[in-house]
């Protein structure tokens, strides 16, 4: 399979998915997936420059409201530890690519004066390379009151928040020919506003409006040679 670029989709809301797009959620022709894969739902883009994905933030901004610092800015999972392989269940091991489960996620340290969340995950291997494809997908304007969400999750359970690629796309390296494992990062964005207006496709413009516009980021990485069974 291939595709031409990021990942791209129509974010207006993210309450059901269908194939690989997100009705309400991410929808576009096309696709990004890693190694090479087409994402239906949304994958295509034009440019692809790594920007600072491995960097973990510990907050700033000053703000009233939203949600309080109360230490470092951590993002964790209970099937993913810093650095360790992906279980089979969450790449396209599992036999479905678009649709592997994703990990559950959770975060502490929340920045003073967060507003709202975005979450993206991409392919560092393929990022750091000049690949587009290397962009999976993305979540955001979650509200700041959520600071978990489980194994699993589907768009309907972002309270309203805007996806692409359901939220997650998880790991399928040996579509390609770049040689495995690839290292796959997830940045956790606090953000200053309940909102914040971005294009509908993934790529490092959009990464770059994120964190212009973040109180800290937390990040969360882990390795895959997943290939489909």
């Amino acid at each position: 399979m291939n595709g031409s670029g990021g990942a791209t989709g129509q974010a207006s809301g993210g309450m059901s998915s269908s194939g690989g797009s997100a009705s309400g959620g991410a929808t576009g022709s096309g696709g990004a997936a890693s190694g090479g894969a087409a994402a239906s739902g949304g994958a295509t883009n034009s440019g692809g420059a790594s920007g600072g994905m491995d960097t973990v933030g510990s907050g700033g901004a000053d703000g009233s409201g939203g949600a309080a610092e109360t230490g470092e800015f951590t993002l964790t999972s209970a099937e993913l530890v810093e650095g360790a392989e992906f279980m089979d269940a969450h790449t396209c091991a599992s036999g479905d690519f678009m649709n592997a489960p994703a990990p559950s996620f959770a975060w502490s340290g929340v920045p003073d004066g967060t507003q709202s969340f975005a979450m993206v995950m991409i392919d560092k291997t393929l990022v750091d390379m000049g690949d587009s494809l290397g962009y999976h997908s993305a979540f955001w304007n979650l509200p700041a009151s959520v600071t978990s969400l489980p194994e699993a999750f589907k768009p309907a359970d972002l309270s309203g928040a805007q996806v692409i690629n359901k939220g997650y796309l998880g790991p399928c390296p040996k579509l390609g020919n770049v040689p495995t494992p690839h290292t796959y990062v997830f940045t956790l964005y606090a953000l200053p506003e309940p909102t914040i207006t971005l294009g509908n496709t993934l790529n490092a413009a959009f990464i770059q409006t994120l964190e212009d516009a973040a109180l800290g980021t937390a990040t969360l990485s882990g390795e895959s040679s997943a290939a489909l069974p």
